[in-house]
Formats: C-alpha cells, sequence, structure tokens
C-alpha cells in the first residue's frame, strides 16, 4: 500500500501529497485517467518522484491529458524533472523560472 494522498481541487485541478513511485503509480495514473484535457496537478507536497511516477506524467501529458502542467512543485520534483530534461515541457512557466 502507497502512502500517496490525492486531493480533488475541482475537476481541472488535483494536489498529490506523499511518494509517487512503483506502489502508487498505478493509482495516480488512474486518476489522471479520469480528468478531462487540462489539469493542473499540485506537486507541493510530493516527497519523491521515480521513473515509474515520472512515466505516469508523462504518458498521461502525452495521451488522456495534453494540457497537464505542474504547479507549486517541491524541490524534489523539480530536481527530477530538471535532470530527465522535462522541466519545460511539464512544469507552469513561473515554476520553471523558480528551478533556474
Amino acid at each position: 500500500m502507497s502512502d500517496l494522498k490525492i486531493v480533488d481541487r475541482g475537476h481541472s485541478r488535483l494536489a498529490i501529497a506523499g511518494d509517487i513511485d512503483l506502489a502508487s503509480a498505478p493509482e495516480l495514473a488512474r486518476e489522471l485517467a479520469q480528468r478531462g484535457p487540462d489539469l493542473e496537478l499540485d506537486l507541493q507536497e510530493c516527497t519523491f518522484l521515480d521513473s515509474s511516477g515520472l512515466a505516469v506524467l508523462f504518458e498521461a501529458r502525452s495521451t488522456v491529458v495534453p494540457g497537464l502542467a505542474i504547479v507549486n512543485a517541491s524541490e524534489i520534483v523539480r530536481r527530477v524533472l530538471t535532470l530527465c530534461g522535462l522541466e519545460e515541457l511539464l512544469l507552469r512557466d513561473s515554476d520553471s523560472a523558480a528551478a533556474g
């Protein structure tokens, strides 16, 4: 069982707390698949992001949620996205500038 907490902030915004990892990635994928084409994902309280979580985010952005944008990214999320070269693709402009 994962420690992922998903808080619905309305149809176009979700807040995620905890780890996005191999254990929680399927839960996040199911939640993202139920959303519309535009979604802000608030990851301020995300404490860990591994490759399986990153794959879910990238896959969702490429298919069911093309307007996916990460807002309020935690330092660990910004670091992972930057190391993978995905910060410009997924981070909202204000977060992308903060990572610079």
